[in-house]
């Protein structure tokens, strides 16, 4: 496991951060992993939501209109392994 040093906190920060370990009944060091872990899951998460990209979605399509066309594209998913070259239109 590495090591993480943080150098010039200010008091009045540090005293905030020992306080709330305090009241959590945890070391400041126990704290400060629970902050660290939580805010690199949360940095993994936006990276993740980043790099997401809708799948040909129509601005304004209606919930109808969505749920038809990913029918379709499940039809087409299962079609190739099935041997059907066009699925009905569903």
């Amino acid at each position: 496991m590495a090591a993480v040093q943080v150098r010039s906190v200010p008091e009045e920060v540090r005293e905030t951060l020992v306080r709330e370990a305090r009241r959590r009944d945890q070391s400041l060091q126990t704290y400060l992993m629970e902050v660290l872990q939580r805010e690199a899951r949360s940095a993994k998460n936006l990276e993740w939501l980043r790099s997401w990209k809708p799948l040909g979605v129509l601005p304004g399509a209606s919930s109808a209109e969505l749920i038809r066309q990913g029918r379709r594209e499940g039809d087409r998913t299962t079609a190739g392994p099935l041997g059907l070259v066009d699925p009905p239109d569903a």
